[in-house]
């Protein structure tokens, strides 16, 4: 259990220091929403629906995007959604490092 809670502040942590790219990542994806719901015929909340489960990589299929910038915009909404998982595994895995380095210590 004691492992746990390092490696729950150690992710903490550093999530905490890739605040800023995370932000950054939230406000491209809106700002792709917002883009989204101008060229397309859906409401806003649709296309921030949209982006998410884009981004995220679901890809439910219940709204897609019929214009070429709608298709533009999930396609970037793609990309950022793949670097926002792959900062996601590099913090827990940074955070997996300190446990075991401080678990070795011990």
């Amino acid at each position: 259990m004691r492992d746990f809670l390092h490696f729950a502040k150690s992710f903490g942590r550093a999530f905490w220091l890739a605040r800023g790219i995370l932000l950054t990542i939230l406000l491209l994806l809106l700002i792709c929403s917002i883009i989204t719901f101008r060229v397309e015929d859906i409401s806003f909340w649709d296309s921030v629906y949209l982006s998410l489960i884009t981004g995220l990589t679901i890809g439910y299929g219940d709204i897609t995007p019929v214009t070429f910038i709608g298709k533009l915009m999930s396609i970037c909404e793609g990309f950022i959604g793949l670097v926002f998982i792959g900062l996601n595994v590099a913090i827990a895995t940074l955070a997996l490092k300190r446990t075991a380095a401080t678990h070795r210590t011990k």
